[in-house]
């Protein structure tokens, strides 16, 4: 697993970037989904707190993605 920052606040959501996993909140899921630069996959996990993990939802999917369609619309 990677490294979590201790700044981070839970849920934290798994995103493939480049191949490197990742562990975001919500809105950062979102805004590197848009990136486009590199491939980025929802990963299927979400990290509610240290040690505690449940796969995400499909409302979770959508709204990394919808997050990733305003932040694409306001650039």
């Amino acid at each position: 697993m990677a490294e979590i920052s201790p700044n981070e606040s839970f849920p934290l959501y798994k995103m493939m970037i480049d191949g490197k996993e990742h562990w975001l909140p919500l809105r950062r899921a979102g805004v590197a989904y848009d990136s486009g630069w590199v491939p980025v996959q929802i990963g299927g996990l979400v990290l509610e707190s240290p040690g505690l993990a449940r796969e995400i939802t499909d409302e979770e999917r959508r709204q990394i993605a919808d997050i990733a369609d305003e932040y694409s619309a306001n650039k």
